[in-house]
């Protein structure tokens, strides 16, 4: 089941955050190769399925009411590679990593091992 959207935890996260005139805090992003399982509610996430590494977010800009992040995968350290089926974006709420939006695909894009 692929899945692009806020989690429930963000969307709290968020309404808390506009509520007190604040902005997001982003804090990391992770890059996994999980895929979602039946009867899972993706919504409901608050880690990353299967985790494979922690990823630099080396850009953020809002363009008009949306928001494009870059976040730079680099398999320089990598011994294995895997087929790369999820990001996950996490927040700050005070001191605490919240799982914020989470990004599942049904197929992935393969990240080779650093020989390749």
């Amino acid at each position: 089941m692929a899945y692009n959207g806020l989690t429930n935890a963000g969307a709290t996260y968020l309404a808390t955050r506009q509520a007190n005139n604040l902005s997001v805090e982003f804090l990391k992003a992770k890059v996994g190769n999980g895929a979602i399982p039946d009867g899972t509610d993706p919504a409901e996430l608050t880690d990353i399925i299967s985790g494979k590494m922690e990823v630099e977010i080396s850009d953020i800009q809002q363009v008009e009411r949306k928001l494009k992040m870059t976040v730079q995968v680099s398999n320089e350290s990598l011994t294995t590679g895997f087929y790369l089926t999820e990001i996950a974006i996490f927040v700050n709420d005070n001191g605490t990593p919240i799982l914020y939006w989470y990004i599942g695909k049904d197929n992935g894009t393969y990240v080779p091992d650093s020989t390749k």
